[in-house]
C-alpha cells in the first residue's frame, strides 16, 4: 500500500514513516527506483502501530527499535524501565516547580499582594498528590481571592474580570474535601462554585471548568473519594 494509505492505517504521519525508514526501524517493502515512492505491506501494520504507541510515551527511537525487536518478556522490561524513568523525570520537574513557587510565596509574604498570593497558592495546590497538603493551599488561595479588589485586577489586565476566577478555587476545595471524605464541606463549596459559574468565560477555560464542575458534583453524589482522571496535578 502507498505511504499515505499506510499512514492512515497506523496513525503515523508520512514524515514519521520516512524518518523511521531512514533510521532502519520500519522499512517499506518496496521503494520505486524512479519516483522514490514507498510502499508498505499489511504485515507491517502491527509494528508501525506499536512504534506509534511507544513514541507517544516519549520513548527514543533507538529504544523503540530495541523493544520492537525483543522477545515479549524483554520488551515488557524495557517498556517498564522507560515508564519508570518518565515518571521519575516528571516527579523531578514537579518538585522543581513546587520549590520555585514556594520561593515566590515566601518573597510575596502572607500579607503581600492578594492577587499574587491567590495565583501562587492555586498553582501550588495542584502540585500536591496528598489532598491534605493540597487543602492548605486551596484554603490560602480562596482567602487571598477574597481580598482581591476589582481595581487591583484591572491594574493587572484591563479586560480581566475576577468574578470568573471564583469557580476554580471553590471547585478545588470541593474536590479536595471530597477526596478527604468530608462530603458536607465538599457540597458547600460545590454550591459556591456553581453560584459563580455564570461568570465563567465562554472559552476553552470556561468549558473545562464547567465539565469539571459536573464531574465533581457527580463524584460527591456517589460519595466517591478517588482522584478524578481529569484532575490537574501529578498522576495518581
Amino acid at each position: 500500500m502507498p505511504i499515505g494509505v499506510f499512514a492512515r492505517r497506523t496513525g503515523l504521519t508520512a514524515s514519521a514513516l520516512r524518518f523511521s525508514a531512514d533510521s532502519g526501524v520500519l522499512t517499506p517493502v518496496e521503494v520505486d527506483p524512479v519516483s522514490g515512492y514507498r510502499y508498505y505491506g499489511a504485515e507491517r501494520v502491527a509494528r508501525a502501530t506499536a512504534l506509534r504507541q511507544l513514541r507517544d510515551i516519549a520513548m527514543p527511537l533507538t529504544a523503540v527499535e530495541a523493544v520492537l525487536d525483543a522477545e515479549p518478556g524483554e520488551a515488557s522490561r524495557l517498556i517498564d524501565e522507560h515508564v519508570a524513568k518518565v515518571l521519575g523525570d516528571a516527579s523531578a520537574v514537579q518538585q522543581k516547580a513546587a520549590s520555585k513557587l514556594l520561593a515566590l510565596w515566601s518573597a510575596i509574604g502572607v500579607t503581600g499582594d492578594p492577587l499574587h498570593r491567590c495565583t501562587r497558592a492555586h498553582y501550588l495546590a495542584d502540585l500536591y498528590e496528598d489532598p491534605a497538603q493540597a487543602l492548605a493551599w486551596d484554603i490560602r488561595a480562596l482567602d487571598a481571592a477574597d481580598a482581591v479588589t476589582e481595581q487591583r485586577v484591572q491594574q493587572h489586565h484591563a479586560d480581566l474580570q475576577f468574578a470568573g476566577f471564583y469557580p476554580s478555587p471553590h471547585l478545588n476545595l470541593a474536590d479536595t474535601y471530597r477526596r478527604l471524605g468530608s462530603f458536607d464541606a465538599a457540597g458547600e463549596h460545590m454550591i459556591a462554585a456553581k453560584e459563580h459559574a455564570p461568570s465563567l468565560p465562554q472559552d476553552a477555560y470556561g468549558s473545562f471548568l464547567r465539565i469539571a464542575l459536573d464531574e465533581v458534583a457527580e463524584a460527591i453524589s456517589r460519595r466517591d473519594i478517588a482522584k478524578r482522571v481529569s484532575a490537574p496535578g501529578p498522576a495518581a
